[in-house]
């Protein structure tokens, strides 16, 4: 059996999809432990996720000449080295990886015949450090988008579970210095809406962020590039050629608007 939350904050068990009212909106957990999920328009998630990974060829075939030659120096390379930058979980950033540091790691291996290769075929570091930034940009986006998912049906679950506990008090009938705390349900769904701002936000900063990329050609590589979009967000979209096309999220509008206007509410004020 499978449980539906329906439009209404009302559940239904069902055996199939078929037995879930299409005209109206719905989630449908596949299993108990809620992690698989269908609703209409889950779709378009699945279809920018997808899209997504495109983007990954569409950059590393903008900058490497020979896929085999690339891979085969990222195979050979050190992965304290290879693994630098804001993907990191070494905690070294581009700045710390030295000319000296590479040098050691190849003077250290360089009596090993089973490194032998590398003195022939001397990594372009700087290229693969500067593209591992761009792949974890968008893995960042990736993630912020699944969350963004999560929040979103974490807000309808929470509002359906705590609408059969709710005790509905006539207000009106409050006395002057009367007053309420909310119940631990009530603030879960508050924290759920908070979060799903706060996500939408970023992903919107994020698109940016990558759109600046994309728009922006690096050619040299003699030191690691900094990336054009590191400081840039959202606000600084005015910038980018797309900005302001028709049916894109840089078309600002309310909904944008109020996107960001919910998240600084929630950031600056609580």
């Amino acid at each position: 059996m499978m449980k539906a939350y329906l439009q209404n904050g009302l559940t239904q068990e069902v055996e199939s999809i078929a037995e879930v009212d299409k005209n109206q909106f719905y989630i449908l957990f596949l299993s108990d432990d809620f992690l698989g999920y269908i609703y209409p328009g889950i779709e378009l998630i699945h279809t920018i996720q997808d899209k997504l990974v495109c983007i990954y060829d569409l950059i590393d075939d903008s900058y490497i000449i020979d896929k085999d030659v690339y891979l085969k120096e990222v195979e050979i390379l050190p992965r304290i080295l290879s693994s630098a930058g804001l993907g990191s979980v070494l905690g070294i950033d581009n700045d710390g990886v030295t000319n000296e540091m590479v040098e050691r790691f190849f003077r250290e291996f360089s009596q090993n015949k089973e490194y032998e290769e590398w003195r022939m075929n001397i990594p372009d570091l700087n290229k693969i450090l500067f593209l591992n930034d761009i792949h974890s940009m968008i893995h960042s986006l990736q993630n912020v988008i699944e969350s963004f998912d999560i929040s979103f049906v974490d807000i309808y679950l929470s509002l359906a579970e705590s609408a059969d506990q709710l005790d509905f008090l006539d207000t009106g009938n409050m006395e002057e210095e009367e007053y309420r705390v909310s119940s631990a349900k009530a603030r879960k769904v508050s924290y759920a809406i908070e979060n799903y701002f706060i996500k939408a936000n970023a992903i919107l900063d994020y698109f940016c962020k990558l759109c600046f990329e994309l728009e922006h050609r690096y050619e040299d590589f003699s030191e690691i590039p900094r990336l054009i979009s590191r400081n840039k967000t959202y606000g600084n979209r005015k910038a980018l050629h797309i900005q302001q096309k028709k049916h894109t999220i840089f078309e600002y509008d309310e909904t944008i608007k109020l996107i960001g206007n919910i998240r600084n509410q929630v950031i600056h004020n609580g």
